[in-house]
């Protein structure tokens, strides 16, 4: 079976996980900004204290943020899940 590493663009539902340590503070800030502010797919958005991680959440189609990754060379700091 093949499993797919990134998330489904017509999902219904994704989520993603970024560990802090591995981006900057403005990499951090430019993330929160761009979610709370341009990105037309509803994140959700927050420090998971429990874990330390950085984590969201959408219901929503998921492509804005995914390109805006993309743009910014952040793809590869940031690990979906979801597809449903």
């Amino acid at each position: 079976m093949k499993t797919r590493q990134g998330f489904v663009s017509n999902s219904s539902s994704s989520s993603f996980v970024i560990n802090p340590n591995k981006i900057s503070k403005q990499q951090y800030d430019d993330i929160r900004d761009f979610l709370a502010n341009e990105c037309q797919d509803g994140w959700l958005f927050y420090d998971d204290d429990e874990t330390g991680l950085i984590t969201g959440y959408t219901v929503m189609d998921n492509n804005d943020f995914s390109d805006w990754l993309a743009k910014k060379e952040l793809s590869h700091v940031v690990r979906f899940e979801g597809g449903y």
